[in-house]
């Protein structure tokens, strides 16, 4: 990751997966959009399953970052929306799964609803490429 990861202890330890804060210098930020559970054919992979909407969203975030010549281990931030906070366990081992020791500073929250009722995930996320 291009950055140093930032802790306080004045704040409570964050859990494995984020950071409190990531620093990084100014250069060639990317800003990812929110990236859905629709495959490039816009069909909306695993209706009804978060784990396989959580694998086809970091799949397309991996297919933007590639075009900006970045990867997941240069996100310093992501953005997680969900329809049921029920499923952050589930949405955070398969997350763990892509981004590794990758720690970028994050936000998980529930929101009433996404841009179609049968997707459960949206991810947005902010690089430094290389």
């Amino acid at each position: 990751m291009p950055g140093e990861i930032i802790t306080s202890p004045k704040v409570s330890i964050p859990n494995a997966v984020i950071s409190h804060a990531i620093r990084v210098p100014a250069g060639n930020l990317v800003f990812v959009s929110g990236q859905t559970a629709r495959n490039a054919q816009r069909e909306i992979v695993g209706v009804g399953d978060i784990e396989a909407q959580t694998h086809q969203v970091f799949a397309n975030i991996m297919a933007v970052l590639e075009e900006a010549g970045a990867t997941l281990q240069d996100v310093v931030k992501a953005n997680i929306y969900v329809t049921d906070i029920k499923d952050q366990p589930k949405v955070t081992e398969v997350r763990k799964g892509y981004f590794g020791e990758t720690r970028p500073a994050s936000t998980f929250v529930q929101v009433k609803s996404l841009a179609h009722p049968d997707i459960l995930i949206e991810i947005e996320v902010v690089a430094v490429a290389p």
